[in-house]
């Protein structure tokens, strides 16, 4: 089960990723976690129809993967917005940043 508030805002998402690709454009897949695969598959088949819903079991090793958006938790999104960024090149930050940067 998705939490409703949760699957309203990812088909409110799948639907304007949907509406923002240029017209011809091949429709993108949904590349799930394998445990959410049923779950997504039956809340888009109303906002996006024509839509695929893979688990990343699913994927062959070797295909290739164009990853054109990621689609998740708004509370994640902001967590990561409000993560400190590594130095531009030729900058350097001391190690226990780095570290941190890295964990």
């Amino acid at each position: 089960m998705i939490e409703p508030d949760l699957a309203r805002s990812i088909g409110e998402r799948i639907a304007a990723l949907l509406q923002s690709r240029p017209p011809g454009a091949l429709t993108p897949a949904l590349v799930v976690q394998p445990r959410a695969r049923r779950a997504l598959a039956a809340l888009l088949k109303l906002r996006a129809p024509n839509m695929l819903v893979l688990s990343i079991n699913e994927l062959p090793a070797a295909q290739p993967i164009e990853v054109i958006a990621v689609i998740g938790d708004e509370a994640e999104q902001v967590a990561q917005a409000q993560q400190p960024q590594l130095p531009a090149p030729g900058q350097h930050a001391n190690r226990q940043e780095h570290e941190a940067l890295a964990a």
